[in-house]
């Protein structure tokens, strides 16, 4: 990973979907921000997501539905992580807008890691998809095609290998 993320340093992030250069600023701010608090560790980490994911209206259901459909392997884990983002989103309209924070938020606010793994997750996809060249996933792809293909399991699964993700977690 330290290799790929240097090679993009030296040569650029234009040909990489999204706004991955500012994911990956947003992202190192959740480690990096001083003094630390988790307010700004979720800001941070749903910029991250907006940068590479985010588009238009309805933004809070899109990263919620395109976050699931990226990272879920099967079934059971896009409804996991379609609510948790729902959740997370809903809590950064939140802290953004200034609006009282309910039992709900305050506990995502006290530990904001699963949102980092998810986030980091996502990351170490785009970052591999920007180091493999030609396999016509590019900005206009995500731009236009995303929303359809995660409705597609045949195409979903084609963008999870490019984006090198793993299998579902097997049951133990």
């Amino acid at each position: 990973m330290v290799a790929a993320l240097r090679h993009l340093e030296e040569h650029g992030y234009g040909t990489s979907p999204g706004n991955l250069d500012l994911a990956l600023r947003s992202y190192m701010a959740t480690y990096d921000r001083w003094p630390s608090s988790g307010d700004s560790r979720v800001l941070d980490a749903i910029t991250a997501v907006e940068a590479l994911l985010g588009s238009g209206t309805e933004i809070a259901f899109k990263l919620s539905f395109r976050m699931a459909g990226v990272l879920g392997g099967d079934e059971a884990e896009r409804v996991a992580i379609f609510r948790e983002m729902k959740a997370y989103y809903d809590l950064r309209s939140k802290l953004v807008h200034g609006a009282a924070l309910k039992e709900k938020h305050r506990a995502l606010l006290a530990d904001p890691e699963r949102l980092r793994h998810l986030v980091r997750e996502l990351l170490r996809g785009f970052v591999h998809l920007a180091r493999t060249p030609g396999l016509g996933y590019d900005k206009n792809w995500f731009q236009e095609h995303l929303d359809v293909a995660l409705q597609v399991e045949s195409e979903r699964v084609a963008l999870r290998e490019a984006l090198n993700l793993r299998e579902p977690r097997q049951s133990e």
